[in-house]
């Protein structure tokens, strides 16, 4: 588990440099959390209109999926970097709706214990006043933050693996995947849901691979 864990923290690394150049970012705990953290522009419907909102989510899900996309891309160039995890299918309820999905658990729990917990405390607002583009006060943009979106960062800085294998996988695989129409914006912090909040990087690797999902 552990050779696994550090693989994973590979990968975020390599995400969370591209965050910090693509938003100039000079706080480190700020580029981790924007590998998870997504903006939404949520359309609502009143009695006398519509009108579009900012949705904000610091969601560790998402840096499985990038992941799961990435290993994907690895396997069809005949690096079997998948095999090095556990994954399996598993349901996911999202907004009541099921849908079948792809997860290690402990990927899983160490994303969501350990590297994203759950703000306990008070959150750290230099983090998120880096990532929320708004002349909308930060406070009260965290205040409409569902509880379980507002994460904080759990380590100062990654653990990362010696160079081996399969770190090279990763390399290849984020180097092409750089490459590909539409993949800087999916790491990108307006990219990663669509207006239903809806994962696009999940539709990405759903769509294109049905026999991932396949019973």
């Amino acid at each position: 588990m552990k050779q696994k864990i550090l693989l994973f923290n590979y990968f975020v690394k390599k995400v969370a440099d591209k965050e910090k150049e693509m938003y100039q970012l000079s706080n480190e705990q700020a580029a981790l959390l924007a590998v998870i953290f997504s903006r939404a522009s949520v359309e609502f419907r009143h009695a006398t209109g519509c009108s579009l909102e900012a949705v904000y989510m610091a969601d560790p899900k998402i840096a499985e999926e990038l992941f799961i996309l990435l290993c994907v891309d690895a396997e069809k160039h005949g690096d079997h970097l998948m095999e090095q995890f556990n994954f399996e299918k598993v349901p996911v309820y999202e907004y009541g709706n099921p849908h079948k999905d792809l997860s290690d658990k402990e990927i899983a729990a160490y994303l969501n214990d350990t590297l994203y917990p759950v703000c306990k405390e008070e959150v750290n607002k230099d983090v998120y006043k880096a990532l929320i583009f708004s002349r909308e006060p930060l406070d009260d943009i965290l205040r409409r933050i569902a509880p379980r979106y507002l994460r904080s960062v759990g380590v100062s800085e990654l653990e990362l693996p010696a160079p081996c294998a399969e770190t090279a996988m990763i390399d290849r695989a984020w180097e092409r995947l750089l490459g590909y129409d539409g993949f800087k914006n999916l790491v990108s912090l307006a990219g990663k849901h669509d207006k239903l909040c809806h994962s696009l990087i999940y539709k990405r690797y759903a769509e294109e691979n049905p026999h991932l999902l396949a019973e």
